[in-house]
């Protein structure tokens, strides 16, 4: 099943219909689509209030919370730092990957949230926000939370092209960045620096290939292999 499918599964679980799902990211949305489809307490009980946002839409936001609009509730300011490549909150399209790394859930009928966040363990989404047991998420800037991951041919084909990778000025950024460095254990903040480079060195020595931390067509190979 591909990335578009997954999301289409996950449009018809939208609270008001027109909550933006096809921007959050790939692996939030796999856990997700998986959380409804394997159970019935999801299907009835939860739906998504809260998709991807623009820089735009979270200007907005921020805006109204900080003139005390009314009903206006706290938002993030999106020109915050976070970490490299993240700003503003995790709600917002990253610039680090174009995608969004964090929704909102909302409880329809009789049910609680300790039932759905049962549901929600079991594919690894977690809430990132204290006091806020709607807000979920598939990880932070540190990285993707262990758990399930997309098969190959969503996450490969969807959202991580190959372009060859080292370090350089300015930094190479981007999605194909963080699935390097999720496949050789380094930080996953989505830019090739030095220590991204020292971590591909280190797996390319132990899988038999030239330890130059750079990603060219042999390593990219390799890193699609140990996928698999």
């Amino acid at each position: 099943m591909k990335h578009a499918d997954l999301v289409r599964i996950l449009e018809g679980f939208r609270d008001d219909g027109d909550e933006d799902v096809e921007h959050l990211h790939p692996v939030l949305v796999f856990r997700l689509a998986g959380a409804f489809w394997s159970s019935q307490l999801m299907r009835d009980h939860v739906r998504i209030e809260s998709g991807a946002r623009s820089m735009d839409a979270q200007r907005h936001l921020y805006a109204r919370w900080r003139n005390g609009a009314v009903g206006a509730n706290l938002a993030a300011d999106p020109d915050r730092v976070i970490a490299p490549g993240f700003r503003g909150s995790y709600h917002m399209i990253q610039p680090a990957d174009n995608w969004a790394w964090a929704c909102d859930l909302t409880r329809v009928g009789p049910v609680s949230w300790s039932q759905v966040h049962e549901v929600l363990d079991g594919w690894s989404l977690l809430r990132t926000v204290p006091g806020e047991p709607w807000h979920v998420s598939h990880g932070r800037h540190t990285g993707i939370f262990a758990g399930p991951m997309p098969p190959e041919s969503v996450w490969k084909a969807e959202s991580v092209p190959y372009r060859p990778l080292k370090v350089r000025r300015p930094r190479i950024r981007g999605p194909y960045v963080r699935f390097v460095q999720a496949r050789v254990g380094a930080v996953q903040d989505g830019v090739y620096g030095p220590a991204t480079a020292e971590a591909v060195a280190d797996w390319q020595a132990n899988h038999g290939l030239t330890a130059d931390g750079i990603v060219g067509p042999k390593t990219h190979q390799a890193l699609e292999g140990e996928q698999a």
